[in-house]
């Protein structure tokens, strides 16, 4: 029981001192827009880009 005690401390310590503001938790930055910009624009261009290969493997499979 005591350990229960202690871990719930422990996660409250962790959850107070985790900073929740919308900006501080993105996986990239935000101040540089230019290299935001290219790395939205690669990430969507490449998803898109996968359905076009897939296309022109299966034809040039047959």
């Amino acid at each position: 029981h005591g350990q229960a005690i202690s871990r719930a401390g422990v996660y409250k310590i962790e959850r107070d001192s985790y900073d929740r503001t919308p900006d501080k938790n993105l996986p990239f930055c935000r101040e540089n827009k230019s290299q935001l910009v290219g790395k939205v624009t690669r990430s969507f261009g490449e998803g898109f880009g996968v359905g076009f290969l897939i296309l022109r493997y299966v034809i040039l499979k047959k």
